[in-house]
């Protein structure tokens, strides 16, 4: 016996060896959902050369975005601007990396994989090679900003399509090990500006940075290996989406997840400098910590998500703590308890960056339909990324310099955005559903 997708998102039926279809009782429809996907290869050499590839991918792209904090700390004392102004360059990378879901998912759909990727090489490279010739604020924002940000969200969208195509049950895992690029990449990008800005400036030190992305871009393209196109024609939105209760409270719940989780990352180094006390060169190393830690959240949650509890499930569990991590961050005092609370936040804040990919097959109905799926939710959640972190800056400014209160809007927004997916997620099983562990 076998349980088969179907196109009406109310019924599911038994395929029997005959032929023969049965509804499935109300109860064990519930469990095994309509929202499930079909059974997929699951991996092989092939599969898990895609993973490589999309690691490649994150490590480029995400990797390069969140090491932002460091550019965010040098470019206060570089530029006039405040450091609401200059957060907008790294939050306008993650604004247009979502934004642009809509468009490259429903052309990867379509089959036009490599020609998206490629463009998105070309604005990305760009962007990286532009700022190292930049010396104002408009220049860093057009180039660092936008161009590069344009890039990532031509390649975002591909990376989760590539490896959902190979994996099914173990997808939560193979999506965890793809997205360990971006606290590596982190790490990687954060010691090279270390390293480098004091010794040959910030030129050239995006240059190397440049280099990096060139020789990974040439890596990937050649690593690659999409399937056929899932669906030809059709358009680039699927409203339809937003009828389906799970889909519409995961978008929702996601949009004010966003608003707060990026914060922390922009301004752990200038809350050490400034409310610790702590040299450049200490900042930069709680921003390599949090980086490095963040590899056990990508890659523990998933595993348990996939083994035991379902993406979507742990995906809840993540927001929550991710919250109650940040009103922590509110006591913190010394560079002792930074380091422990960057630990604590690292982990799971990116539990939540892996698992909110890999939750996204859980409410899609119609897997045919994943690449406009998953554009949609980028697209929306792109406002939040593009708001969260200046935000978060306006009430640094408000507070003149304390914390507190960007500290608890990010904690709140996870909150609510934790609450709203576990909505999603008895919309998707039932109360029922929710208690049982596969």
């Amino acid at each position: 016996m076998a349980v088969s997708d179907v196109s009406h998102p109310n019924q599911q039926h038994q395929i029997h060896a005959d032929g023969s279809h049965l509804p499935l009782p109300l109860d064990e429809e519930k469990a095994k959902l309509v929202w499930s996907v079909q059974d997929g290869p699951d991996g092989g050499r092939r599969g898990w050369i895609q993973v490589v590839a999309a690691f490649l991918l994150v490590l480029d792209g995400f990797g390069f975005i969140t090491a932002f904090g460091v550019f965010q700390a040098y470019y206060v004392k570089l530029l006039p601007q405040s450091p609401s102004e200059i957060s907008w360059i790294g939050s306008v990378q993650i604004f247009l990396l979502f934004l642009l879901g809509t468009i490259s998912g429903r052309a990867i759909d379509a089959g036009h994989f490599r020609s998206t990727v490629l463009l998105g090489f070309v604005f990305q490279l760009g962007g990286v090679f532009g700022a190292s010739f930049s010396s104002q604020y408009w220049q860093f924002l057009l180039s660092q900003g936008i161009a590069t940000g344009i890039g990532n969200g031509l390649h975002f969208t591909a990376l989760v399509w590539l490896v959902s195509q190979y994996f099914t049950k173990r997808r939560g895992l193979a999506l965890g090990f793809s997205s360990c690029g971006a606290p590596i990449g982190a790490v990687v990008f954060t010691v090279i500006a270390r390293e480098l800005i004091p010794r040959v400036g910030i030129q050239w030190t995006l240059r190397v940075m440049g280099f990096i992305i060139l020789s990974n871009s040439i890596a990937i393209y050649l690593l690659a290996r999409p399937k056929k196109a899932t669906r030809k024609s059709g358009p680039f939105l699927e409203l339809s989406a937003f009828r389906e209760p799970p889909y519409l409270f995961f978008c929702i719940g996601m949009f004010f997840a966003m608003l707060g989780v990026y914060f922390a990352y922009y301004y752990v180094p200038l809350f050490g400098r400034n409310e610790l006390g702590l040299g450049d060169d200490g900042a930069l190393l709680i921003l390599i910590i949090m980086s490095a830690v963040g590899i056990t959240g990508r890659l523990i949650p998933p595993f348990l998500a996939d083994r035991f509890f379902k993406p979507l499930r742990t995906l809840v569990a993540s927001l929550l703590l991710s919250s109650l991590n940040v009103f922590a961050w509110t006591a913190v005092s010394s560079t002792a308890g930074l380091t422990a609370w960057v630990v604590a936040y690292a982990f799971t804040a990116n539990a939540v960056q892996t698992l909110f990919t890999a939750s996204m097959g859980e409410v899609t109905s119609d897997m045919t339909k994943l690449g406009v799926r998953i554009g949609m939710i980028f697209t929306l959640i792109s406002l939040a990324c593009l708001a969260g972190p200046p935000i978060g800056g306006c009430l640094v400014q408000y507070g003149n310099g304390d914390f507190l209160y960007a500290q608890i809007f990010a904690a709140t927004c996870m909150l609510v955005g934790g609450l709203l997916v576990a909505v999603a997620k008895v919309k998707q099983v039932g109360w029922k559903g929710v208690w049982r562990m596969v």
